[in-house]
């Protein structure tokens, strides 16, 4: 079985030719998850957060209820399609800090991953060298990010 961006879920075979209802299938399985746990907890009113690799996304749960909508946006693509109502309101654990061409600091869209484990540090680098009085110089894309732990 595969989880639809509105909650629910479908076979293979339907997945396949109606792919696009995945899109934001992982993010609407988060807050469906939520709910229930919710529910065994006996809290009606909820506000979830997911971070994860690449963003931190907010969801609210109402009297026991995931919030529903269409018109969310992928990028500069919006979706008309019924999906979970999920706002993503910054970068996740594992979103890689750089630098552009002109020093201008950049978050993602690029990610550090994970094989398997806790990502590398990566917004956490920049800021401490943001906070120091002799930022690196001249500002790359290695001199903002953390090198990946040893095991």
């Amino acid at each position: 079985m595969l989880t639809k961006s509105n909650g629910g879920i479908m076979n293979a075979p339907t997945g396949k030719r109606a792919c696009v209802n995945m899109l934001l299938s992982g993010t609407a399985s988060g807050v469906i998850g939520a709910a229930w746990l919710a529910e065994q907890a006996g809290v009606g009113n909820v506000l979830t957060l997911d971070i994860g690799g690449t963003s931190a996304d907010l969801a609210l749960i109402i009297d026991g209820q995931p919030q529903f909508g269409t018109g969310e946006v992928v990028g500069d693509f919006p979706l008309f399609l019924p999906s979970v109502s999920v706002t993503s309101i910054g970068s996740g654990g594992g979103s890689i800090a750089w630098a552009d061409d002109f020093g201008v600091l950049k978050v993602g869209p690029e990610s550090a991953g994970s094989t398997p484990g806790p990502a590398p540090p990566s917004p956490t680098p920049w800021r401490r060298a943001a906070s120091s009085a002799t930022p690196p110089s001249p500002m790359t894309r290695s001199a903002w990010t953390a090198p990946a732990p040893t095991r």
